[in-house]
């Protein structure tokens, strides 16, 4: 069965979710050409702990793995849920973020696809945004 939520817990849901949405954007005001995905994730886990909120990623538990990474960033052809190393973004790699947080007990997440072209160029979407009815 699935519970039925009343407004004000749907209220704490959108926060949440506002929440995880701020973080994304100031984590992808960062990601640029030359950066790691490390410095991503780090910078992702401060503007978390500014925002007084937690990963919903770093140690969730799946039998005997634990994912290592505040956030999910993924370059290229890996798929999705990949985790920050010292790989550096490159002109004409697409990025993959997705940033999950808890506040108050509840769960936000958001993500964001993207690349550069080239030097002189800005972050183009990958996908057109899709109106939530």
């Amino acid at each position: 069965m699935i519970p039925i939520k009343n407004a004000k817990e749907i209220e704490k849901m959108r926060q949440a979710c506002r929440s995880a949405s701020d973080i994304l954007d100031r984590v992808s005001d960062l990601v640029r050409p030359g950066i790691t995905t490390k410095e991503v994730d780090e910078a992702a886990a401060d503007f978390m702990s500014d925002a007084h909120v937690k990963s919903a990623f770093l140690g969730y538990r799946l039998g005997h793995r634990v994912f290592p990474g505040n956030i999910c960033i993924s370059l290229n052809d890996e798929v999705v849920h990949g985790i920050g190393t010292q790989r550096r973004i490159q002109y004409g790699d697409i990025v993959k973020l997705d940033i999950g947080i808890v506040q108050e007990g509840w769960v936000g997440t958001t993500r964001l696809l993207y690349r550069w072209e080239s030097l002189m160029s800005e972050p183009t979407s990958c996908c057109a945004p899709r109106k939530m009815r």
